[in-house]
């Protein structure tokens, strides 16, 4: 019986572990299995990419982030100080602060347009 297992993250919140056991008599082809990780990989790339897009939009995704590393930083040694924590969640930050900006912008923009008598 042989066992292939692989550990992927798919995003900041999951991670996704797969073990299969199998048993047979035909031999795996080791060229084919790294065929087959390599494209798992580029696909759970692509998969994260899009996954951080979207939560980089989502200011419920930003404040998690936010909240979850201010929270709960790196124990030990290698605690993070303010100015490496704020660098690291500067795009977060922007972007929880500039998307409430941008409506704002625009419902400003429309109310300026009105015809106020």
């Amino acid at each position: 019986m042989s066992t292939y297992s692989y550990q992927q993250s798919s995003s900041a919140y999951t991670v996704t572990s797969v073990a299969v056991a199998y048993k047979s008599d035909d031999a795996v082809d080791p060229e084919a299995l790294a065929e087959y990780e390599r494209a798992s990989r580029e696909y759970m790339n692509q998969k994260r990419a899009i996954t951080d897009i979207v939560t980089l939009v989502s200011p419920t995704g930003n404040y998690q982030t936010i909240l979850g590393a201010a929270s709960q930083p790196a124990g030990g040694d290698n605690t993070p100080g303010l100015g490496s924590l704020l660098g690291a969640l500067a795009c977060n930050i922007i972007a929880l602060l500039a998307m409430p900006a941008a409506f704002f912008g625009l419902a400003w923009v429309r109310f300026m347009r009105e015809d106020i008598r």
